[in-house]
């Protein structure tokens, strides 16, 4: 393996970290809307079940941000961080295929087979 593709391996492996930092970053804003929510919620299951009887936690989370401006902005991020740390993982699982196939690559050159590449 030559320095440049080591480096550049060292690079992929460094992103990939990164990454990982923001989903777990982007895992917690979203827990923490959520809990925020229900708690916020909470108090307010009886009214709105007094309104729709059968209303389940997502209808009554609607239902509440109709009235309350810290009930949509705290679903609006919970919405929000859960996009992104969605598209994190896809982008992990991305940089995770191309480290492999750099290191799949560098096996095949140090054993003198052809890779095709």
């Amino acid at each position: 393996m030559d320095y440049i593709q080591a480096q550049k391996l060292s690079e992929k492996a460094h992103e990939q970290t990164q990454r990982a930092k923001e989903y777990m970053d982007a895992r917690k804003k979203a827990a923490k809307a959520r809990i925020d929510l229900l708690i916020l919620l909470t108090p307010k299951l009886s009214e709105i079940r007094a309104k729709k009887r059968n209303a389940g936690m997502e209808m009554a989370i609607s239902m509440l941000c109709e009235t309350s401006e810290e009930a949509r902005n705290l679903r609006a991020e919970e919405i929000r961080e859960t996009a992104r740390y969605k598209g994190l993982e896809k982008l992990m699982e991305a940089l995770q295929g191309e480290v492999s196939y750099a290191q799949s690559v560098m096996k095949y050159i140090k054993t003198g087979e052809d890779y095709g590449g």
